[in-house]
């Protein structure tokens, strides 16, 4: 899921990030925002300091910095490199964690800064620099419509994290006692990808089960299979 963030959301989100050094505002006087999504954020946090009467300042220097802020806290990598390399400074973001936006890990944030240069720097723009980068002229005509293409074919074969297994979990009531017997399913075919070198795997799965009160559509587990396969997998799980 995407979300789009509006700017009054973003002037939101910057006072509740001043509010969280209330007492203890000296932290906010030397801002310095990580390139790119901080930078935006940097000036917000100093305007709303401005706008409560404390004083506060950008720096391009993050050892000058009182404070180091990103726009959101993702995977946690960029903070565990700025504060290992600056471990005195303060760390924050506009977004310290998806939850508050009631979103999931995978959930994408779409701020307004970014909106203008999405075209620009968007997944499609991302597979034209690695074309580039192998050394593929991504202007001849074979090429010119490919990062579109793969772009679309690689969410559709991820889709698995647009959807949940629980979907598929059609159940149906059943006399406990009538059958006492492993289901099984067998031979359900699936292809996938590989989370470390994201090359391609195919193979199948068996998937067996014991009715208790309740069995399932046998057809819903091969599409459970299919779910999970359109994710990155390990070969060897």
């Amino acid at each position: 899921m995407k979300l789009r963030l509006e700017e009054e959301q973003v002037e939101t989100y910057a006072i509740q990030m001043l509010e969280r050094y209330r007492g203890n505002f000296c932290d906010l006087r030397t801002v310095y925002g990580i390139p790119r999504g901080g930078i935006p954020v940097a000036y917000e946090l100093v305007r709303a300091c401005h706008k409560y009467n404390i004083v506060s300042d950008i720096t391009y220097d993050p050892s000058q910095a009182t404070i180091i802020v990103d726009d959101i806290i993702d995977s946690g990598n960029t903070m565990t490199k700025y504060k290992s390399r600056y471990p005195e400074k303060q760390f924050d973001a506009l977004i310290p964690d998806k939850t508050m936006l009631r979103l999931q890990k995978t959930d994408w944030v779409i701020f307004p800064w970014e909106r203008f240069d999405e075209a620009l720097n968007g997944p499609t723009e991302n597979v034209k620099r690695l074309l580039q980068h192998i050394g593929e002229d991504t202007e001849r005509n074979g090429l010119l419509e490919t990062p579109e293409r793969f772009v679309k074919y690689f969410e559709e074969i991820t889709e698995g994290y647009r959807e949940s297994p629980y979907e598929h979990l059609k159940l149906f009531e059943d006399d406990p006692n009538s059958y006492d017997q492993m289901v099984i399913v067998k031979d359900i075919p699936f292809y996938s990808l590989c989370e470390h070198h994201l090359a391609p795997f195919f193979g199948t799965a068996t998937i067996g089960y014991i009715p208790g009160q309740k069995i399932i559509g046998l057809s819903k587990l091969a599409r459970i299979v299919d779910t999970f396969a359109k994710r990155l997998q390990v070969q060897e799980r």
